[in-house]
């Protein structure tokens, strides 16, 4: 048989997305996973194929209980969606389910995820032998009491799925226990490129309707009552919004659902450098909406000389387009003004006077009416400040109001959620049950600020017709490859005894592995020279030991066919994946 060093590139992700309308029925009730593990286990399907090196560090399955007459929507924490239609599944002799149905699902999504789930990496096709890694995999199972379910004939789950690639060049796979390598299932679908929705599926059915009892709507749990002089004071603000810390955009204002909108921060304050005057002075104008600052309707159409000692660089490094000022403040400083602006960063201030423009080419010119100018900036500041805070106690009433019309004891609110609830739901106490919704109802706004919505994403529609481990793929060539003779010792000098080597290639955010497979070991391994490579390395006795990107160059370089590498180690059972991932300086 030919045998092709070759790498295959998979690109997967989250994806949040909205299925097509067919003749099937599919629950638009988003389930979100169980919070209370100790209820059910993680169901693994049989696979001989499925081998982590170190159970430590695979990757945990998220849980989900689904009617199996109803059917749902699964939502899973990077956004992928999981459509599972109504009397989708069967026991071992074919009879159709009902109850619950636990469905098992996790993602591999980065180059130590694939290293550490033990799916093997190689393809067979046309009489070659590919060997690749991918960028992203998925594994999904469904059982019942413990028990493997399958799906009922004429029955499939859809997924749609956000890919990092656009292309049109991707291979659809599944990993065949039976066979005991990979099934090409053909291509997937166009990708379609749209901007990314917010997912709101952290809320069970059955704690929706708590809440709605209880009168708690999430215009209620997401009041801000954040004053007008206070969000100016604080960074965590654009404007008067809240912003996201993590994608960095801001959001709507208003009380009701405020952080729901994530539309991109852009400067609505520039400070445009005007041709100095005649004196050599530093002048500027400001550029912003009126309407969003009435304020400064006072200062309209005027110059500004800087009073402090800048140069045309500091100004342009302190008070350039790239700060992306969003707010501002003026206090009267003796005939002139500090000016506060606020920035995404921080704020930083400056002193200076407003002129005429016409003024600011004769040598004569200087402040005036700096008192009447101030004592109008602040009367209309003030008054803006009043609306503001006004709308923000009208909305917080009105949701007082509510509340108190729909109130009911929580007990009798529990026991009308009972018709909702999943089986696991059931079970819960009362007591139980009331901390399991405040864990939902934190995740739910966490997962909407961390979501990067607003961004385009590139969405992939699948369609499944069993479970197991799949994958979405494209082939690429590792760069001028090298074969090399490795030999591996610990800081001290001993020599390291190891059953598995990994290379993760940054150019093509992949990982080839060597454990025997067609005469390739951790004693013959084969590396692109044109990369930066991370080796990681398992010993006999489960630890792990690793190269960074530096000392695997420096001994290539060294010795390109011969290498003998130094390799530090870790114990799994003394550090989580991801401190591992950051030793390596990865994500």
């Amino acid at each position: 048989m030919k045998t092709n060093l070759i790498l295959t590139l998979l690109t997967l992700g989250s994806l949040a997305g909205k299925l097509t309308a067919q003749s099937e029925q599919y629950s638009s009730d988003p389930v979100r996973p169980d919070e209370f593990e100790v209820v059910r286990k993680p169901f693994y399907l049989p696979n001989k194929l499925v081998q982590p090196p170190v159970m430590a560090w695979d990757t945990r399955k998220t849980l989900y209980s689904v009617s199996a007459e109803k059917g749902a929507t699964c939502i899973y924490k990077t956004g992928t969606s999981l459509y599972i239609p109504q009397n989708a599944f069967v026991d071992e002799q074919g009879k159709k389910l009902k109850g619950d149905v636990q469905i098992d699902y996790r993602e591999f999504k980065d180059p130590i995820d694939f290293v550490f789930s033990g799916i093997p990496m190689t393809y067979d096709s046309g009489g070659s032998t590919h060997t690749f890694e991918s960028a992203g995999m998925f594994d999904i199972a469904a059982s019942q009491n413990g028990k493997q379910v399958y799906l009922a004939r004429g029955k499939a789950l859809k997924m749609d799925f956000v890919s990092t690639d656009s292309s049109t060049s991707y291979n659809f796979y599944v990993l065949d226990d039976q066979k005991g390598t990979w099934v090409n299932k053909g291509k997937t679908d166009k990708p379609l490129v749209k901007k990314q929705e917010m997912a709101s599926g952290a809320l069970s059915e059955a704690v929706r309707y708590y809440l709605r009892a209880k009168g708690e709507r999430s215009t209620a749990l997401y009041h801000d009552t954040t004053t007008f002089s206070n969000r100016f004071n604080d960074t965590s603000y654009y404007y008067t919004s809240l912003k996201n810390p993590k994608t960095k955009r801001f959001v709507s204002e208003g009380p009701d659902y405020s952080y729901l909108s994530n539309r991109k921060i852009q400067s609505k304050i520039r400070l445009t450098r005007l041709s100095s005057g005649k004196r050599g002075e530093i002048a500027f104008k400001f550029t912003l909406a009126l309407h969003e600052f009435p304020e400064m309707r006072v200062f309209a159409g005027k110059s500004w000389v800087i009073t402090d000692a800048e140069t045309r660089s500091s100004f342009r490094a302190k008070f350039g387009t790239k700060n992306k000022f969003n707010d501002v403040r003026l206090e009267q400083d003796g005939e002139g003004y500090a000016i506060t602006l606020k920035s995404d960063s921080g704020f930083v201030t400056l002193h200076a006077y407003p002129i005429a423009p016409s003024q600011l080419k004769k040598t004569g010119h200087g402040p005036a009416n700096v008192d009447k100018a101030a004592m109008a900036y602040h009367k209309s500041l003030t008054r803006r400040e009043k609306m503001f805070n006004r709308g923000l106690a009208k909305a917080r009433n009105q949701n007082l109001k509510r509340r108190k019309e729909d109130v009911r004891t929580e007990k009798s609110c529990w026991a009308s959620a009972n018709r909702a609830m999943s089986l696991p739901e059931k079970r819960m106490s009362f007591e139980t049950w009331k901390s399991y919704c405040e864990v939902q109802v934190k995740k739910e706004k966490e997962t909407v600020l961390s979501a990067s919505a607003g961004e385009s994403t590139i969405i992939r529609s699948l369609e499944l017709d069993g479970m197991g481990v799949f994958n979405c793929d494209q082939i690429q060539r590792l760069t001028n490859p090298i074969v090399a003779r490795a030999k591996y010792k610990d800081i001290a000098g001993a020599g390291l005894k190891t059953t598995a080597t990994y290379i993760i290639d940054n150019k093509i955010n992949g990982v080839l592995r060597y454990d025997g497979y067609l005469g390739y070991s951790p004693s013959k391994i084969a590396y692109s020279a044109e990369s930066d490579n991370f080796l990681i390395t398992i010993r006999e006795d489960g630890k792990v030991a690793y190269a960074d990107k530096e000392s695997f160059r420096a001994e290539t370089n060294r010795s390109s066919k011969s290498p003998d590498f130094v390799m530090a180690e870790v114990d799994p059972a003394k550090m989580s994946v991801g401190e591992f991932r950051k030793v390596l300086g990865l994500k």
